[in-house]
């Protein structure tokens, strides 16, 4: 820009003092041209003071062009001058503007790159946060499944009894299942009607407790008879409260679940073991719950499973109340079950191992009113 300038100025200004020399010249032309009409002197003296003045219009013209010119040239310096630095300043503004703009757009750029990263580093944050939060979903998926594992093998092993007398166990329970090593002991040749006291002492001895039935008996089970009073009403003992009549006789009752926990708490249990009343506790749950887990039952049904409506009647010589006594009671010790049957160690039976109908048994046993007992192992 500046280049095109200087030779427009060089262009411009030797055209200037051109015109201004031919315009010098044109004057003193004019003055000579009018000055012959005067005479020759005249002439010569005008053409001399004309010299002389043309010599000093020259003189005067040339320095007056080169005033002009001078003039000329301080103008076009200045104008030149005045456009460059314009120029300049337009050019300085226009750079400044672009160089703001780019400074800007720079600044605009850093600002969105720094926006963008901002972005990425909160989507690389989020995406950490969120494998973080799948790893330790993840985490607490693997400890849940550990612990329902753990929980699980804990319930195979061992058994916790809750408030209702029901255990937790293993949803894994055999379809059938026969506890190995029960005692057994036929009542009929000493003990005719303590079917109670042989299977409540099979499974004493079942877990190690050193105990005969007489020793049972003798010094725990507490026994009573019946007796007619004044009014000629027959009365009695509750049969949850003792044996009534005597074991040793073929004449002899019986008990309820109650009269046989009384004697065992009198006794004392072996040690590491407890007693639960599994009253009202459904087959399935005692062969779930206990047999599957070695855990013999003390069960009251009937006799050979057989339900008889004969029945003795007495009053409650403590409450009033009627007692009722079915006359095929009988007591056993559930060993076992498999899909159609349960297994028992039956003191009225001469075999070891009994073998009853699921449906005779659980008929059996609902017509007792479900009465059963379990000596259970602490750890269970």
């Amino acid at each position: 820009m500046k280049d095109q300038i200087i030779k427009w100025i060089e262009k411009y200004w030797k055209a200037c003092i051109a015109a201004a020399l031919t315009l010098s010249l044109c004057i003193c032309v004019g003055f000579q041209l009018g000055g012959h009409d005067a005479g020759s002197e005249t002439a010569d003296a005008s053409a001399e003071v004309k010299d002389n003045s043309s010599g000093e219009e020259e003189n005067d013209s040339s320095a007056e062009a080169g005033t002009e010119e001078e003039k000329a040239g301080d103008t076009l310096d200045a104008d030149t001058s005045s456009e460059a630095e314009n120029e300049d300043a337009s050019a300085g503004s226009g750079k400044d503007a672009e160089d703001s703009d780019q400074e800007k757009g720079t600044e605009e750029s850093g600002m969105k790159k720094d926006a963008e990263d901002s972005d990425e580093e909160k989507d690389t944050e989020e995406s950490a946060k969120d494998q973080e939060s799948s790893d330790a979903d993840k985490e607490q998926e693997k400890d849940g499944q550990s612990t329902t594992a753990d929980k699980s093998d804990s319930k195979d092993s061992s058994q916790k009894k809750n408030d209702s007398g029901e255990k937790e166990t293993s949803s894994k329970v055999p379809t059938n299942y026969q506890i190995k090593g029960v005692p057994h002991i036929y009542q009929m040749s000493e003990y005719p009607t303590g079917c109670e006291s042989v299977s409540t002492v099979c499974a004493l001895n079942y877990a190690g407790m050193d105990i005969t039935v007489n020793d049972f008996i003798d010094n725990y089970l507490e026994m009573d008879n019946l007796y007619t009073d004044s009014d000629g009403k027959t009365k009695g003992p509750g049969l949850d409260v003792a044996f009534v009549g005597n074991p040793y006789s073929s004449n002899g009752c019986g008990c309820w679940a109650g009269a046989i926990t009384k004697a065992l708490y009198r006794m004392g249990l072996p040690k590491g073991y407890y007693l639960q009343n599994l009253n009202g506790v459904s087959l399935d749950d005692l062969c779930a719950e206990y047999i599957s887990q070695d855990i013999p039952v003390i069960f009251w049904a009937t006799g050979g499973m057989e339900i008889s409506e004969g029945s003795m009647t007495w009053t409650n010589e403590r409450t009033g109340e009627t007692v009722e006594f079915k006359t095929s009671e009988h007591c056993l010790v559930l060993t076992g079950y498999d899909e159609d049957g349960y297994y028992f160690s039956d003191p009225m039976d001469y075999d070891e191992s009994s073998y009853y109908s699921k449906d005779a048994v659980e008929k059996a046993h609902a017509y007792q009113g479900q009465q059963a007992l379990a000596i259970v192992p602490e750890e269970s």
